[in-house]
C-alpha cells in the first residue's frame, strides 16, 4: 500500500501499489493530484505528500478563459447600445430607459460571469500557491 498525504487539505490516503504514478482524488476535499511512486515512503524526503496534478487546472483554466471571452465580446454590444441611447435620448427618452433597463440585465449576466471566473482564478491561484510553500517548506527540512 502507498501512503500519502492531501497537498489541499492534509487528509492522509492510502492506496495499492498497483496506482503509483497514476491519478488519485481526494475523499475530503476531492482534489486530484498525482500518486507517489511505490518505492517512496510516507515521510521522507522533501516530497512528502503528492504533487499537484498539472492536468487538474488545465480543465478549470479553459473554462475559466472561455468565461473571459464570452465576457469581452458583450463590449461591442454595449458600445453600439451606447451610441443607440444617445440618439434616443435625443427624441424620447421613455424607450431609451425601457432599452437601459434592458442592457443594464445583460451587463449584470455579463459581470456575474466575469467575476466568477476570476473568483476561480483567485482560488487556483491560492491552491499552486499553498502548494508551492509545502515544497519550499519540504525542500528546507530536507537540506538541513
Amino acid at each position: 500500500m502507498i501512503t500519502f498525504t492531501c497537498s489541499e487539505c492534509g487528509q492522509t490516503m492510502e492506496v495499492e501499489d498497483g496506482r503509483a504514478g497514476g491519478r488519485a482524488a481526494c475523499p475530503r476535499c476531492r482534489f486530484v493530484m498525482r500518486v507517489p511512486d511505490a518505492t517512496a515512503e510516507a515521510g521522507v524526503g522533501p516530497l512528502s505528500y503528492a504533487v499537484p496534478d498539472r492536468e487538474a487546472y488545465a480543465g478549470g483554466a479553459s473554462r475559466v478563459v472561455g468565461q473571459l471571452e464570452r465576457a469581452a465580446s458583450g463590449t461591442w454590444v454595449l458600445v453600439a447600445l451606447s451610441i443607440l441611447f444617445f440618439l434616443m435620448g435625443l427624441f424620447s427618452r421613455w424607450p431609451a430607459l425601457v432599452i437601459l433597463g434592458v442592457v443594464g440585465f445583460f451587463v449584470d449576466t455579463y459581470l456575474a460571469a466575469l467575476l466568477r471566473a476570476l473568483a476561480e482564478l483567485v482560488r487556483q491561484n491560492d491552491r499552486i500557491e499553498t502548494a508551492l510553500g509545502r515544497l519550499a517548506a519540504g525542500e528546507r527540512r530536507g537540506g538541513e
